[in-house]
């Protein structure tokens, strides 16, 4: 069994990101959306969300390995625009409860 069997990534933009978003970066961050929900669909996303407090997003993709993930984020609209810039941990999900 792997040490981890998710990666955990903290995705922000500039300062003050979302609320200074312009017209094209609003369209980016709805493709960004969509691409989050079709990992949803071919069952690789398991969290998807942002902190209200500061300018971070965050995602728990259950993949394995490393390459893999940042292809995928590197696939991603908001990332391949450089609107936002991903960080990557491994992740290990102990509990999971999705009542």
């Amino acid at each position: 069994m792997t040490e981890h069997n998710a990666y955990f990534i903290t995705i922000h933009g500039r300062e003050n990101f979302p609320s200074t978003m312009t017209k094209e970066e609003e369209q980016i961050m709805q493709e960004h959306f969509l691409c989050l929900k079709g990992l949803t669909e071919i069952n690789k996303l398991i969290l998807a969300g942002r902190n209200l407090e500061n300018d971070f997003g965050y995602i728990i993709l259950k993949i394995e390995s490393l390459d893999e993930t940042k292809a995928l984020m590197d696939d991603d609209p908001s990332v391949k625009s450089g609107v936002m810039n991903p960080t990557f941990y491994p992740f290990r999900v102990a509990l999971l409860n999705c009542k």
